[in-house]
């Protein structure tokens, strides 16, 4: 038996370290979003229940990560693609899930709705809407239950914008909060430093009234998408796209369809049906119709909508970003080099689902961010309104990986260079949509990576969450070893 398992079964009840041999192994590693993630194998699964249980297993495996004897992965659920980031093979898996609780709480001064959330690092996006909108509240989280923007930023900011506290365990296993009182700096840092800093096990959000919303998605041929794409940036250059709106335009091939089809997703997050506001995006002259789903909805419901394309068994994907601004031609070559990357022993990649999305980041989103105390991802209202490009993929067998990312490797970096050619490209990448070979932390620009660094140095000296933690976007990726 290894050291470290030596130190952590007496720590432990047998339920919480997981060995390769146990039932529940095999279905918990391979319970990812894409199984790029369940190729690793942990020598161990941890499966900690509350905040006491991550600092026990913090102190007792620093010695080791100390002498470089281990490495552990924490991972919450899962959601995001890029391979390591919340896995690892020969080390430990800390497995958040159980990590859970929702508690609705009212905030003196208001916290920008009158209300704070306290999440566990294991809860889902959809239950933390379902306690909350019995409550006639919500709160800015992700876009589904999975990851990404909300659909409510245009209006409330970044979801890390919305965090007013972070419970984190340190490198050290004291158990801390950060946020604009106590620890400031770690709170900036954590607000968009991903996990180079500790274990986050319980987020504080605010909270604000919200009822049900208008949204859904409308598909159409690629014949109404240069119409669609002008809409869309006379809408975020223009001010049209109010701060209730959010709109997002995917492009996608699958074979069965014999090409591609574009997709406009739309919100009004108000309790609107039909907003006027919407109609320029939800009617076209090439609708599929059948394809339609727009109602009124709550942001539970809006969380689990899920995209039906993906076939069962297409469990490998990948995600890639840039980040462009607004401008019609930029968007218009982008989709240009997209569609005409695609050959035909691509289009045979057995379970292929190819897209290309355009995800907006209005100036009003900007604006509330940094209403809201700012971040860490270097973004300022003036650079807006900017467009994140997103490509996203997947496929079913290991044996296409390298044809596959290649292929979105080729097309992200055409984009990239045909919008520097023009002018209109950008630094940042949104770390949720990025892949190993991408750097987020140095999209955020020299400043905000010194900050960082600083803030990282200070609360873990040692170097544990650069050193011993090797998945996520790490530090060193533009400093060097620690």
């Amino acid at each position: 038996m290894s050291p470290i398992l030596t130190t952590l079964l007496p720590l432990f009840p047998p339920e919480q370290l997981l060995l390769p041999t146990h039932p529940a192994y095999a279905h918990l590693t391979n319970d990812y979003a894409s199984s790029l993630e369940s190729d690793f194998h942990p020598a161990c699964i941890f499966r900690p229940r509350n905040k006491f249980d991550v600092a026990r297993f913090i102190r007792a495996v620093k010695p080791f990560t100390d002498r470089n004897e281990i490495m552990f992965a924490v991972r919450g659920h899962g959601r995001q693609s890029t391979p390591g980031c919340a896995n690892i093979s020969n080390g430990v898996m800390v497995d958040l899930r159980e990590v859970v609780g929702i508690k609705v709480r009212r905030a003196a001064g208001g916290g920008g709705g009158g209300g704070v959330v306290r999440i566990g690092a294991g809860e889902r996006w959809g239950d933390v809407y379902n306690v909350l909108a019995a409550k006639g509240l919500a709160v800015t989280g992700s876009l589904s239950e999975d990851c990404g923007i909300s659909i409510l930023s245009s209006r409330e900011g970044f979801v890390c914008d919305n965090v007013l506290n972070f419970q984190v365990v340190l490198a050290s296993g004291e158990i801390v909060n950060a946020n604009a009182n106590e620890n400031p700096d770690l709170w900036m840092a954590l607000r968009g430093g991903g996990n180079n800093f500790g274990i986050v096990t319980r987020y504080d959000m605010r909270t604000f009234r919200q009822g049900p919303i208008f949204g859904g998605s409308v598909s159409y041929h690629h014949c109404d998408l240069d119409e669609q794409l002008d809409l869309l940036v006379k809408a975020l250059r223009n001010g049209h796209a109010t701060i209730d709106t959010h709109i997002r335009m995917t492009m996608t091939y699958q074979k069965k369809w014999g090409g591609y089809l574009c997709t406009n997703q739309v919100y009004y997050t108000q309790a609107v049906p039909g907003p006027l506001v919407l109609r320029q995006f939800t009617t076209m002259k090439c609708e599929v119709t059948s394809r339609r789903t727009m109602s009124m909805m709550t942001m539970w419901e809006a969380a689990r909508m899920r995209n039906s394309d993906v076939e069962e068994g297409q469990t490998r994907c990948a995600y890639m970003n840039t980040t462009v601004k607004s401008d019609f031609e930029t968007l218009r070559t982008a989709w240009r080099v997209f569609r005409g990357a695609l050959r035909g022993e691509e289009e045979d990649t057995e379970g292929l689902l190819y897209s290309l999305t355009f995800l907006p980041y209005p100036r009003s989103m900007l604006e509330k961010s940094q209403k809201l105390g700012g971040n860490s991802l270097g973004l300022h209202p003036t650079s807006g309104p900017l467009v994140s490009v997103v490509l996203a993929t997947h496929w079913r067998n290991v044996e296409d990986d390298e044809m596959v990312l290649g292929l979105m490797k080729e097309v992200l970096g055409r984009i990239e260079d045909e919008a520097a050619r023009r002018g209109t490209g950008e630094r940042f990448k949104l770390m949720n949509y990025s892949f190993d070979f991408q750097d987020p932390v140095a999209s955020y620009g020299l400043q905000s990576q010194l900050r960082l660094l600083e803030v990282s140095r200070k609360y873990d000296p040692s170097g544990m969450f650069q050193r011993a933690v090797p998945g996520g976007f790490k530090l060193r990726g533009s400093w060097g070893r620690w």
